[in-house]
Formats: C-alpha cells, structure tokens, sequence
C-alpha cells in the first residue's frame, strides 16, 4: 500500500492515530525493506511520518535499516 499514490496516504493516517505497539506491528513487517521503500516516491512519504509520529526506540530502528545507505539517498533524491 506504501508504493500507490492513494493508499500512501491511507498509511500514513494509520500511523500517525496508531498505539506504540501498533506501529511496533508496522516496523516489524517493513524491517529490512526500508531502504528500498525510502528510494520510492510514495512509500518515502508514509517513512517520513513514521519517523514524525513514531517514538525513539522505532525511529532508531529505521535508522538502523538505513545505516550505510545515506549517501545512496541523497543522491536518489538528486537523480
């Protein structure tokens, strides 16, 4: 749902009203497809209020997912 130009927005309504343990669910799921949900345009979105909404122990997490890949996303962001 993160990829469709509609549904993201749909995700990111549920994250942003979720418990800690629902977004727990959530970032259990995407654990280890992060990095390549943050290099599409929509799915970056739904990442970028996860990160917004999300308490620390979630956010490191995605960091975590992301380590080693920050130069790859600031030049997909350029391209």
């Amino acid at each position: 749902m993160s990829t469709d130009v509609f549904a993201n927005y749909v995700l990111q309504k549920i994250l942003e009203f979720a418990s800690h343990n629902e977004q727990r669910q959530f970032i259990n799921v995407i654990k280890g497809n992060i990095f390549t949900l943050s290099l599409q345009q929509y799915s970056c979105r739904v990442l970028q209020k996860f990160i917004e909404v999300s308490q620390n122990d979630i956010r490191q997490e995605i960091c975590n997912d992301l380590q080693g890949h920050v130069i790859q996303c600031v030049k997909d962001q350029v391209s």
